[in-house]
């Protein structure tokens, strides 16, 4: 963003000028750090396909979503539809897909050589198998207009690989940038990840799968923990971050 000379407190009426809603107002820098007053995912998102949600959700479909979306508090809900607004306007001040745009700008500038986008249109070839939390095989997600919301797959080389770029580069303006607080509020973000004190973080979990991602910058520390079942990794990750500074 820094590049493209785009302001944080941009906002999204900048990227959709039909938007009519209440929504055109919300910035940027709300939607990373999960305080866009947007809901945790769209009102027409379906639910009834849980082994693939978010397949087949168009860019028409996303901006029918904020033109009937109502944002009321600007307090701190996480959102996946406030990241995959953001994702589609960076596609759209970009004039470049998601996928290609963080190949440039994040992939391989860390190189990270095997991460890409789930995206409905890519054939997903050589990635584990995803489990449920009874070990039952699922199927992989894919995404379309709401990718940036965690259509991300990647390795534990690759993920390691995304922590030294960090920690090598801390003091780049736009990593500097990147670890910024711009909350003021517990829980503390960066843009679009958290932080505790020396400490920036983030999980998740797909259908599936589990991840944990975390860089101490004080004790020059990465963790990865990547897990091919649907359940929380952050605890096992944070275990592992104290196990390793005693």
């Amino acid at each position: 963003m820094q590049e493209k000379s785009i302001a944080l407190n941009t906002a999204l009426a900048d990227f959709f000028p039909d938007l009519t809603s209440a929504a055109k107002d919300i910035s940027l820098i709300e939607l990373a750090t999960h305080r866009s007053g947007l809901s945790r995912l769209p009102e027409n998102l379906s639910l009834a396909e849980m082994d693939n949600p978010y397949k087949g959700y168009s860019s028409m479909m996303l901006f029918d979503a904020l033109q009937s979306a109502d944002p009321k508090t600007k307090d701190f809900e996480y959102s996946n539809f406030g990241f995959g607004v953001l994702g589609t306007a960076l596609e759209v001040t970009s004039n470049k897909p998601l996928n290609e745009l963080l190949q440039q700008r994040v992939f391989l500038p860390a190189k990270m050589q095997d991460t890409f986008l789930s995206l409905d249109d890519v054939t997903i070839e050589g990635v584990a198998d995803g489990h449920d939390i009874l070990f039952e095989k699922v199927s992989h997600w894919t995404f379309d207009a709401i990718a940036g919301a965690g259509a991300g797959v990647s390795t534990a080389k690759d993920m390691l690989a995304l922590g030294n770029y960090l920690l090598e580069n801390k003091d780049a303006p736009h990593v500097s940038l990147f670890l910024t607080p711009h909350t003021a509020q517990a829980p503390k973000f960066g843009i679009g990840i958290m932080l505790n004190d020396e400490i920036a973080f983030h999980g998740g979990q797909t259908g599936g799968f589990g991840s944990f991602f975390a860089v101490d910058f004080e004790n020059e520390h990465v963790v990865v923990v990547l897990t091919n079942v649907s359940k929380d990794a952050g605890k096992l990750g944070f275990n592992i971050l104290n196990a390793i500074n005693e």
